[in-house]
Order: C-alpha cells, then structure tokens, then sequence
C-alpha cells in the first residue's frame, strides 16, 4: 500500500495539475467519440450488392467526402489526448490502491484502445484523405471496402482492451469501496467484450465512463488535497 507521503505528494500533484491535465481528461473522449460520429454516421456501407456504386457515388461528392478528412485529425489529437488520460489512471491505481499489477493492466488496456482506435478511424479516412490530395488518385470500391472492413475490425479489438482496463479498475474501486461505480465499470468492461457484435453503442458508452472515471480522479486528489491542509 502507498505510504502517507506518497499518497500526499500525489493528491498535491493532481491538484495543481495543468490546464492541459484537466482538458485532457475530457478531449480524450469526447475528440475520439466525434470522430467516431462523425466516420460511421457519413462512411458508406460496405456490405451488399449495391456497395460498390454506393462507394463510388460518395466519394465522388466532396461535400460528404470532407466529413472523414475532419474525423482524421480529431482521431489523433483525440488518441493523444486519451494516453494522458490512462497515465493519470495508472498513476492514481498506484498510490490509491498500491497494487502495480493491476494499475499497469489498466494502462496497458488504456493504451491498446486508444492506439487501435486511432488506427481504426485513420483507416476509415485513409481513401478520403487521399483521393483529396492526390488528383491522380482513383477511388476503387474494392480498397475502400477494405480499409472499412480493416477499420471497424480494429475498433472491435480496440474495445478488447477497453474491457482491460475497465475490469482492472473496477478492481482497484472494489479495493477502495467505491462501489456504485465499481459496478458501473463492470458493466463497461463486459460491453466492451461484446462490441465485435456491434461496436458502436458500447464504444459511446465505454468514452463517456472514462471522461467519468477521469474526473472522478481528479476530483478525488483535488478534495484529499483541501483536507491535508486544514
């Protein structure tokens, strides 16, 4: 278990944390969640008879074509933004709960969903972007179908490690007592593993536990805080 000082020297640190620690928390979510929207509300299907028209017929209009190429730089800034997020975890599973073990299982998920999902929604704009800057470029339904089908295949297991890192904090809130949410992120990390089914409603939920779950740890150091130095 973490000592008196340690757990101080954390709960000063998370207090007097930046601006960007703050907005980090919620941009990580909430830039990977409207890139998420913005991709699976406006990307043509790939499955059917028909898809291949269908493809060619969007991608020939730039107006829903620009949708993907704004998804592209909200996916990385958003990914970015989502590995502060997971250090900030970690660090609080350390010194609050002191089991390593699981505070690095938790960052490892954290860092496999944001890497995977980051790689899912670049592969979902990857023909957008291209056939935007390159004039020569000629958009070939099959390529189109296949990073697709590649990008919604690597958000599926982005939400595997989604589950990790949700069921390892649900230990470390069961270890503190913390059980409301506890049972909240259990419920979280078993959606997770189902979203190879359907990705999206779990992936929405899954960002918004997490702006949650951030906050609740900064929250957590900033009241700890006010109370060493009464």
């Amino acid at each position: 278990m973490a000592t008196i000082s340690e757990s101080t020297s954390w709960n000063r640190s998370t207090a007097t944390t930046s601006w960007w620690s703050r907005a980090a928390v919620i941009a990580g979510p909430l830039f990977l969640g409207i890139a998420a929207l913005l991709v699976f509300s406006v990307a043509p299907t790939s499955s059917g008879s028909d898809a291949p028209a269908k493809i060619s017929d969007f991608y020939s209009d730039n107006g829903e074509k620009n949708f993907l190429l704004m998804a592209e730089p909200l996916a990385l800034v958003g990914m970015f933004a989502f590995v502060w997020l997971v250090g900030r975890i970690r660090a609080a599973i350390t010194l609050v709960d002191g089991n390593e073990s699981r505070a690095w299982t938790a960052f490892g998920g954290g860092i496999a969903f944001a890497v995977l999902a980051g790689t899912s929604l670049t592969a979902q704009t990857t023909v957008a972007g291209t056939s935007a800057f390159s004039s020569s470029f000629e958009v070939d339904p099959n390529t189109a179908m296949l990073f697709s089908h590649f990008g919604y295949v690597s958000l599926a297991a982005a939400m595997i490690g989604a589950a990790v890192m949700a069921f390892a904090i649900a230990g470390a809130l069961r270890s503190v007592g913390r059980t409301a949410l506890m049972r909240a992120t259990y419920v979280v990390g078993a959606l997770s593993l189902i979203a190879n089914v359907f990705v999206y409603a779990p992936l929405v939920i899954y960002l918004v536990w997490a702006a949650i779950v951030g906050l609740a740890v900064l929250r957590s150091g900033h009241d700890q805080l006010e109370t060493s130095r009464q």
